[in-house]
């Protein structure tokens, strides 16, 4: 255990043990049973208390400040990122920015599709061997441009 962890499991014994006796001068005064020294004992227990939790609430509040600010600066980080996002696209508001996404990536499907078209129109067999004695090497220059567009599409 860290010395935190005993720090806690000690208070937490304490606060136990306060409690107990809490509940035992409660009873006695519900009796009318209570002494003079129960009574200084019962007041300084309750008073214990009330310093421990208005301690803890202190704390708490001072954790949740903390959070919304950390909550408030990532917020603000976030804003600024979609302000950049949308200085990049032109895009004045998130609306217009989110159309421009959606429609960026209908005109890339579209473009590959379009290479799909084009690939599947390219023939499937090898080019001839080259240095044979007629002009089926070349095919009337056919051979060559399908080499273009295929070097064409592979570079985009």
């Amino acid at each position: 255990m860290t010395r935190t962890d005993d720090d806690r499991a000690e208070n937490r014994r304490l606060r136990d043990a306060r409690r107990e006796t809490l509940f035992v001068l409660l009873a006695r005064a519900d009796r009318k049973a209570l002494s003079t020294h129960e009574a200084v004992l019962l007041r300084a227990n309750v008073e214990a208390e009330i310093t421990e939790s208005d301690q803890a609430r202190r704390i708490a509040a001072e954790e949740t400040e903390e959070q919304l600010a950390e909550s408030e600066a990532h917020g603000l980080k976030l804003a600024n990122h979609l302000a950049a996002a949308q200085r990049e696209c032109a895009a004045p508001h998130w609306p217009a920015l989110a159309d421009t996404v959606k429609t960026l990536r209908k005109r890339a499907e579209q473009a590959e599709q379009q290479v799909a078209a084009v690939r599947a129109l390219l023939p499937a067999k090898p080019r001839p061997a080259l240095g044979l004695p007629n002009d089926l090497a070349y095919a009337n220059g056919t051979h060559d441009a399908y080499d273009a567009v295929r070097d064409a599409l592979d570079q985009h």
